[in-house]
């Protein structure tokens, strides 16, 4: 009978214990997958993101709304010692009971009762996490509610991912959470290089953060580090924590702001996800933009008699699209100068540095290398107001596209543009990543051509990158691979990896051997012109009509880099310094960065001997020749302009040629017996040589309408009727140049002589 009673016994407390640990099971089980929306939005807090260079450098601890600091870490990152501090001050029983600690309540009951008051909570690491969580007062039913929800936390983390979280969230005062924040703080280093005796200081301030300040209040700071650590048995003595404590009031916090302008810049273009904590690897070199600074620092000190007072610049990988250095200004912290505004991203006038796109445009519409552009006379538009000029202050005449383009000749820039239209020169730009222009557009005219609307500077550097390999510009990138964010939110503005709108082999090798060419750059600057030595690269430099934007761009294989310099204020330039100054800075920095790496070549062009003045292949009349390179089957045919006659070799320009000609009196015989003269066009056909059929003009509404005009010009020789629409319009000798007013609309212009007709379309808008 006993043996029975003793197995029923057994088996009741089994069935006992049995439904009792299934109880428990069901309730934790209840627990982990409840609702707990406080804990919910506890955890969708920001964390301040980490930006560093690429390296590791710290660039800037990103603060939070109202300035807030609270940086993530794994449990990894910080050292053994420092965990165990935090314990020992908070929980030291943290690994062994199930989120509430009952030797502490009974401990702190009695301490409660003994003071009549509230001091001691018995908050475990899980307490505090659902108190940050629900912000509970410090009262029994705020215990209870504290209590309930570290249980629900326990049934649904590890002890490792609770405390992970609870070093990271730990409030310390002064706008700091973290234990990485606040060991920045008070400290002045990240969390992994603090001391045994900092760690343990640290460790008391989430207690009373606005009275355990080892800055301000250092010995009783350190009087509960050493009650800490004695408890712990860290073996620490109170005058090693009193000295430490003490040193505290003579450190700086680390917050670093590195390379300021970029450090903004990247900060707007970080993604959500990059608030969840952790690091983020920018693009940025810190030792490259140290380069970049030193050499714009050092050319806007030297050129304070031009009134130039401030620089900004950018490099660019050419292959990825990112960003090596970025300086919006010569100093961030220059108010005098307005030093924080980012001369990177402002809009300014960039003069001729967008000429290459468009001479890059022509050639890939047939025209080549040798084509003969004018330099002579002209307006364009508007026949009272924009009548351009070259920077040399000179006109040249007929002029290859190879040395218009090297010299950055103006009027050869504007022609082309109204040949080729500016509204495909716009949408062009527009496709190699100018987005500023977007807003610009119907405000254009052919001004474009040398720069008359506004772009950035980043824009410019980034476009220059397809004259790099393959041809396709690499959008401008402020975050370097491995970064911790997917492709799409690496390229700032969270555009592709690569723009349309590239260009063919054979026109980039063309462009890099006009722009990399010093001879070629004698007609416009001089023999002692830009250039460099030890290593291939472009250049192209550029001044806003106004003188107050002087502007540099080199593209080598690895980088390009672009250079600003001037007044954020508008203010102009005085004296003459032209666009030297920044390009010498821009010659500084690439000899720096490049290794001595040379541009491929691989497109298949054809060299020719030519005529270097007609362009055309020399011939045995042509009083001399160079080598220009072809696409194959754009070879020109013989020189056009050279004769021999009684043993002298006449020159005869083309009829459009003629009043430039008579301006540099041209009509004479020069040495060893040739003779140069205008002459007239062949056949004397009639022909509207501007616009070209199909032009694209756009009414400028900041001028009246009757200032403004469209240059219709004809050749041919005899007389000529001009007909508007089928109206006649006008009548003359040709040849003749026509004014057609800008009225909104589509207009059939047909010039008629003897010897033929000709007509056009052209568009106002």
């Amino acid at each position: 009978m006993s043996s029975g009673r003793a197995g029923r016994g057994l088996r009741a407390a089994v069935i006992t214990i049995a439904a009792a640990a299934a109880a428990v099971s069901a309730f934790f089980i209840i627990l982990r997958f409840s609702p707990y929306g406080d804990w919910d939005d506890f955890m969708r807090r920001p964390y301040s993101p980490v930006l560093t260079d690429r390296d590791g450098e710290v660039l800037r601890v990103v603060p939070l709304a109202g300035g807030l600091r609270r940086i993530w870490a794994p449990l990894e990152a910080y050292p053994p010692y420092l965990i165990d501090a935090f314990l020992a001050a908070e929980d030291e029983r943290f690994y062994s009971h199930p989120g509430i600690d009952p030797v502490s309540v009974v401990r702190a009951a009695v301490q409660n009762r003994r003071a009549g008051r509230v001091v001691s909570g018995a908050s475990t690491v899980s307490m505090q996490l659902a108190g940050l969580a629900g912000g509970y007062r410090s009262t029994m039913a705020g215990k209870l509610a504290e209590a309930a929800g570290a249980l629900r936390l326990e049934a649904g983390y590890s002890k490792d991912e609770l405390l992970e979280i609870w070093l990271s969230s730990l409030p310390f005062g002064h706008n700091i959470e973290g234990v990485c924040a606040a060991s920045r703080h008070f400290f002045g280093r990240e969390a992994g290089e603090l001391s045994r005796e900092q760690a343990y200081l640290l460790s008391v301030i989430p207690r009373r953060p606005a009275f355990y300040d080892p800055g301000l209040n250092p010995e009783e700071t350190a009087a509960a580090a050493f009650a800490v650590s004695d408890s712990a048995g860290a073996g620490l003595s109170l005058d090693d924590l009193t000295e430490a404590a003490e040193a505290c009031g003579g450190i700086e916090p680390l917050w670093p702001f590195e390379a300021p302008h970029f450090s903004i810049y990247a900060e707007s273009q970080l993604p959500s996800s990059a608030y969840n904590g952790g690091r983020v690897a920018c693009s940025l070199d810190l030792g490259m933009n140290d380069i970049l600074q030193a050499a714009v620092c050092s050319k806007v000190s030297s050129a304070e008699r031009f009134r130039i007072s401030n620089g900004a610049g950018v490099i660019i990988d050419t292959g990825t699209g990112e960003i090596l250095a970025y300086l919006g200004s010569a100093d961030f912290f220059d108010s005098a100068a307005s030093g924080q505004i980012d001369g990177v991203r402002m809009l300014r006038q960039p003069g001729s540095t967008l000429k290459p796109f468009l001479y890059a445009m022509a050639l890939e519409r047939g025209f080549t290398a040798a084509s003969i552009l004018p330099d002579i006379p002209m307006s364009f538009g508007n026949e009272e107001i924009y009548i351009p000029q070259n920077y040399n202050q000179r006109f040249n005449g007929p002029v290859r596209l190879r040395t218009a383009l090297s010299s950055s000749l103006n009027i050869p820039a504007i022609h082309l543009a109204e040949k080729i239209g500016v509204e495909a020169f716009s949408e062009k730009l527009i496709s190699l990543g100018f987005d500023s222009l977007i807003a610009q557009r119907g405000r254009l005219g052919v001004g474009l051509a040398v720069g008359n609307a506004e772009v950035s500077l980043l824009e410019l550097a980034s476009a220059y990158t397809v004259f790099s390999e393959g041809g396709l510009i690499s959008a401008a990138r402020c975050f370097a691979a491995g970064a911790g964010l997917t492709e799409g939110e690496k390229v700032a503005g969270g555009e592709a990896a690569d723009l349309s709108g590239g260009y063919s082999p054979e026109t980039i090798e063309l462009i890099r051997s006009i722009l990399s060419d010093n001879v070629d750059r004698i007609l416009g600057f001089g023999r002692r012109g830009s250039g460099v030595e030890g290593f291939d690269a472009i250049l192209k430099t550029g001044t806003s009509n106004q003188f107050n934007n002087i502007w540099a761009v080199g593209m080598t294989p690895g980088y390009v880099c672009a250079i600003w310099m001037g007044n954020f204020s508008g203010e102009t330039v005085i004296g003459s310094p032209g666009s030297g100054i920044p390009a010498a800075a821009l010659v500084d920095v690439l000899s720096r960065i490049e290794d001595g790496s040379r541009f491929s070549k691989t497109a298949a062009l054809t060299p020719l001997e030519i005529c270097p003045l007609s362009g055309g292949r020399a011939g045995d009349a042509c009083p001399g020749s160079m080598i220009e390179y072809f696409v194959p089957g754009t070879e020109p045919g013989v020189c056009g302009y050279h004769s021999i006659e009684n043993s002298r070799i006449l020159t005869a320009y083309p009829d459009e040629y003629r009043r430039w000609a008579e301006m540099y009196e041209l009509d004479f015989r020069s040495g060893g017996g040739a003779a140069v003269k205008a002459g007239p066009a062949a056949g004397g056909l009639v022909r509207i040589s501007s616009p070209a059929d199909g032009s694209v003009f756009f009414a400028d509404s900041g001028q009246p309408g009757d200032a403004q005009a469209v240059s219709v010009d004809i050749e041919g020789s005899g007389s000529v009727a001009v007909y508007l629409n089928g109206e006649p319009a006008a009548e003359g000798r040709l040849p003749m140049r026509w004014f057609l007013p800008v009225r909104r609309g589509s207009y059939r212009i047909r010039a008629e002589s003897d010897s033929g007709s000709d007509s056009i379309l052209v568009t106002v808008r």
